[in-house]
């Protein structure tokens, strides 16, 4: 008679749904824009009524996250735990909002920077300063429509040189000039079959500057 009635009861008042019913809801629960710590509670509460083992645990939830969580999480070695998982996805997106933010501060303005000083310059030249600026020498025009070819004359031999023994000052001369050419997109690498010659002059205040002799190739252009 009392297991009847227990029997009762709980047809009655156990409303607990299935097994198979929570863990439905939990495949199909998705993030979206909540942060991780309140998805991770909802998804806790539903995955303590559940049957499901860690591995389908943790399934679930790398699941339900968001694109761009799940995008870092395949850079990262898969935690063991499904409480693990949650802590790695927290810190994740902490990292993700610290970058968003330092991407969107406001860019503040820069202080205006004092006029050059041109005393030791002859005032007849004041107007020509664009033309020694040192970041107009590091630029290019930009590239036109068309190329103009530089032939040379049919039949005319090509020149020829030999390679120069040069100091320990100019190759560090050398090896300077031609990185930060480089790196300003002045030169690039060159495939032609012919070269000219490369050496340094001195200058008076001690330093090497580079030429560059085209002489044989000017004669056949």
């Amino acid at each position: 008679m009392f297991s009847e009635f227990i029997s009762e009861f709980n047809l009655t008042f156990d409303k607990s749904e299935p097994a198979s019913e929570i863990a439905k809801r939990l495949w199909s629960l998705r993030q979206g824009r909540q942060h991780v710590s309140d998805f991770a509670i909802e998804f806790r509460t539903l995955a303590s009524a559940s049957t499901l083992d860690e591995e389908s645990l943790k399934g679930a939830f790398s699941q339900a996250l968001n694109e761009r969580l799940q995008d870092q999480l395949a850079y990262c070695q898969e935690p063991e735990t499904l409480e693990a998982l949650i802590a790695l996805c927290n810190r994740i997106e902490r990292r993700l909002n610290d970058w968003h933010r330092a991407r969107t501060r406001p860019i503040l303005k820069a202080p205006a920077l004092p006029p050059p000083d041109l005393t030791g310059v002859p005032e007849e030249y004041h107007d020509l300063q664009q033309v020694f600026s040192k970041d107009k020498a590091c630029s290019l025009p930009p590239h036109r429509s068309f190329d103009c070819a530089i032939d040379l004359f049919p039949g005319a031999p090509l020149p020829s040189s030999r390679l120069y023994i040069i100091s320990k000052p100019e190759r560090q001369c050398m090896e300077k000039y031609i990185s930060e050419s480089l790196a300003a997109g002045i030169i690039r690498p060159s495939t032609s079959p012919l070269g000219a010659g490369f050496f340094f002059v001195s200058k008076k205040d001690g330093t090497l500057r580079p030429c560059i002799d085209y002489r044989e190739l000017n004669k056949i252009t």
